[in-house]
């Protein structure tokens, strides 16, 4: 029973800190999603037409 309460207690104690450091990381970028989003990303200047065949 003993072994019970204390797992009972590190979960309850641990769990938020876990939470709030994983809430608490840096933000990522968001993936680009089409051509134009890909040329501003790596700073591409010369593609005269992306949208077209």
């Amino acid at each position: 029973m003993r072994k019970v309460m204390v797992v009972v207690f590190a979960v309850a104690s641990f769990g938020p800190l876990a939470g709030s450091a994983a809430a608490a990381g840096p933000d990522l970028p968001s993936i680009p999603q089409n051509c134009h989003e890909w040329n501003e990303l790596l700073h591409i200047d010369n593609v005269q037409s992306c949208d077209g065949a």
